[in-house]
């Protein structure tokens, strides 16, 4: 017979906000695993792209945990090179 473990609302809230965490970073690093190549040293960075627009980009991901409303509202970088409509 299965065994039922009643949870309190705050270990209810805190087992969201940890695998809110876990979302989070696990899209950055795949983010930044995306990226990896760009990093090496005889790897040709896209056209139109500098290794430093990448070396920014790539530390903004690493910043995100830290912004403001993480892990539930935050505002991903985007790649250099993107052009985004606005």
């Amino acid at each position: 017979m299965a065994e039922i473990r009643w949870r309190t609302k705050e270990e209810i809230e805190q087992e969201r906000e940890a695998l809110a965490w876990e979302a989070l970073r696990a899209e950055r690093n795949r983010r930044l695993a995306e990226t990896d190549w760009i990093m090496l040293p005889d790897a040709p960075c896209p056209e139109g792209t500098t290794r430093e627009q990448w070396q920014a980009y790539r530390q903004a991901l690493r910043d995100v945990p830290q912004q403001p409303g993480a892990p539930y509202d935050v505002t991903w970088p985007e790649p250099p090179g993107v052009v985004t409509e606005g």
